[in-house]
């Protein structure tokens, strides 16, 4: 199986709760941090969507015959 390179707002949540140390994700904080997500503007965004392009680059780089098949 070959997961799917991450979006932006994984990344974001991803680093988030590493930052708060946060024991692990939980319903209600994924909807806290969906919330703050949809809140911010594309400017604040920048840095996740750039990491997710990169993401999507080495994924391809690493797996270039993938290709998503939801189940």
């Amino acid at each position: 199986h070959i997961p799917r390179p991450p979006n932006a707002f994984i990344i974001f949540r991803t680093e988030y709760i590493r930052a708060t140390e946060t024991q692990k994700s939980t319903p209600e904080v994924s909807k806290r941090l969906g919330d703050m997500w949809k809140g911010m503007s594309d400017e604040e965004k920048e840095p996740w969507v750039t990491r997710a392009e990169i993401a999507k680059e080495e994924h391809k780089r690493k797996y270039p015959t993938y290709k998503f098949k939801p189940i």
